[in-house]
């Protein structure tokens, strides 16, 4: 170090009778490599060694800070399908993408929707390379040679949200010997989104010849800072959207674990029991029987869902399947229904998340548009959510319309009622001519939905009025079908006339059967 220092100020034209006084003794056999942390911090080739061991024993959440857009561009890739599997031995990470079941690309566990949490920026500073390989370890090769320059690391990053894998285990009795399965150390349990700045500092010249000598020669310095790495845009992690504060900068690693998974073999599609884990008999047909109860639980979910419209059952029912057997949810199936029992359980936001990302997770060539996602999920939404959870009027018509079926089939007179003026109320709202669209592809979109909106309306009005005959006499209902007729003829002379003869009509046919 001595000798550096000689060098560095010989170069800048300190006087060498100075450099004599202040540096000669000691100018025999060069100083050895320090074990450990020197005076500036610098390590040698055994003590990295050692860090980085310490690394992998010890450092399971390594910031990924120095992967570059292709990287970052193939994690997100594999973790949209399914856990990302990793060999990871300290100061190295490497994804093993490889590693994977081609017929169930999600056979270790899936990542779902990421968790968005207010967060907040933090931030700290390395100025050796102690400090760099406790904190840094993944991005220490890269960015070692800028502290033993007498650089100063300060990283500033943002936590946005997180997600997390199904999978709380992973055994390597799961991994089987496809490419790559072999060399698995690690899966990543979690991941963290968000964004980071990695900027660099250093003191000028001048500062350092003040620092080496004392005081009074060459004055103060300044520091200058430089940017050594970033992803995503810390201003976006304070926008509403984040749209740019998403990109992972944060693994949460945890080891795979020896031997075969205690619960056996991975189950399958839910309904088909899996072959017994052979061995052990008693073993087997403990397993047998318990997949096949978690079948026969599958099977009643879905009754109470697509039967009963049922979600809250439903969502008991699954979510007692996961806590028997967390890797049911390894299979898309599982997850989706989940997502259905959600919204029709009234908790929509919460439903149309959860299958939003699954939906976005199945469009592995990224052939689906934003828009053409949230139009997919919209619809179902509409299909399975209730009416009150609705948040424009489009919506609540098109959700009213299949809750009308449902009251009029119970010859709820008064809920008919009910229904009756608010959906009226609602329709009141959709234009029947609005301005043109000018081309505008969303505006056109916009304008068949309020048509169908308005179809929905005029078809529940309907409903009400034969429920209320139905539930009461037929008297009663007619004054409710001819103001519906009134709203679907709006330009033509003679409704009442034309309602009550087609009244009368179902009457006599007998499609209209109303409560003597």
């Amino acid at each position: 170090m001595t000798g550096e220092i000689f060098g560095q100020l010989a170069g800048r034209g300190v006087g060498s009778a100075l450099l004599a006084v202040g540096l000669c003794s000691g100018c025999g056999a060069a100083p050895p490599a320090p074990v450990m942390e020197g005076r500036d911090g610098m390590l040698s080739r055994t003590a990295i060694s050692q860090k980085c061991e310490e690394a992998a024993r010890d450092h399971d959440r390594p910031f990924v800070i120095e992967w570059d857009a292709t990287d970052l561009a193939s994690f997100e890739a594999k973790a949209k399908r399914g856990t990302v599997l990793v060999a990871y031995e300290g100061c190295e990470l490497k994804p093993m993408y490889e590693c994977s079941d081609s017929a169930n690309p999600a056979a270790f566990g899936t990542y779902g929707h990421p968790q968005f949490t207010s967060g907040t920026t933090q931030g700290f500073d390395v100025t050796n390379e102690g400090e760099l390989y406790a904190q840094l370890p993944l991005g220490a090769a890269k960015l070692s040679a800028r502290v033993q320059k007498g650089e100063k690391l300060h990283l500033e990053y943002f936590v946005s949200g997180v997600a997390t894998s199904s999978r709380d285990a992973i055994y390597a009795g799961d991994l089987g010997s496809a490419p790559g399965c072999p060399e698995v150390t690690h899966f990543v349990w979690a991941y963290n989104l968000g964004a980071f700045e990695l900027t660099t500092s250093t003191e000028s010249s001048s500062a350092a010849e003040a620092s080496a000598f004392g005081a009074g020669i060459g004055g103060s310095g300044k520091n200058k800072e430089a940017q050594a790495g970033k992803g995503g845009e810390m201003a976006s992690c304070k926008t509403q959207d984040q749209r740019a504060c998403r990109v992972p900068i944060r693994l949460t690693l945890r080891a795979v674990r020896p031997g075969s998974h205690p619960k056996g073999a991975l189950p399958g599609v839910p309904g088909v029991p899996p072959p017994g884990a052979g061995g052990d008999v008693a073993a087997a047909i403990e397993h047998g029987e318990t997949q096949r109860k978690l079948a026969d639980m599958w099977m009643e979910a879905n009754r109470k869902l697509n039967e009963h419209g049922d979600g809250k059952a439903c969502l008991e029912i699954v979510d007692r399947i996961l806590v028997l057997d967390p890797r049911w949810a390894d299979n898309p199936t599982v997850p989706q229904v989940r997502s259905r029992c959600l919204m029709r359980a009234g908790r929509c936001d919460e439903g149309t998340k959860d299958y939003r990302a699954l939906m976005a997770a199945k469009d592995v060539k990224r052939l689906k548009s934003d828009e053409d996602l949230d139009e997919e999920v919209r619809k179902v939404a509409n299909r399975e959510c209730p009416a009150s959870t609705a948040k424009n009027d489009v919506d609540f018509l098109i959700r009213s319309e299949h809750e009308m079926r449902k009251v009029a089939s119970a010859k709820d007179g008064p809920e008919c009622r009910k229904r009756f003026a608010i959906i009226k109320k609602r329709l009141a709202k959709i234009p029947e001519k609005a301005a043109p669209c000018k081309g505008d592809k969303n505006c056109f979109a916009e304008r068949r939905k309020q048509s169908r909106a308005r179809q929905s309306a005029l078809s529940s009005l309907e409903g009400a009025s034969k429920c209320i005959a139905m539930a009461e006499s037929c008297k009663a209902g007619l004054p409710f079908y001819t103001e519906q007729y009134k709203l679907r003829l709006r330009t033509v002379s003679g409704v009442e006339k034309i309602a009550a003869q087609a009244w009368a009509t179902q009457i006599k046919m007998g499609s209209l059967k109303c409560k003597q």
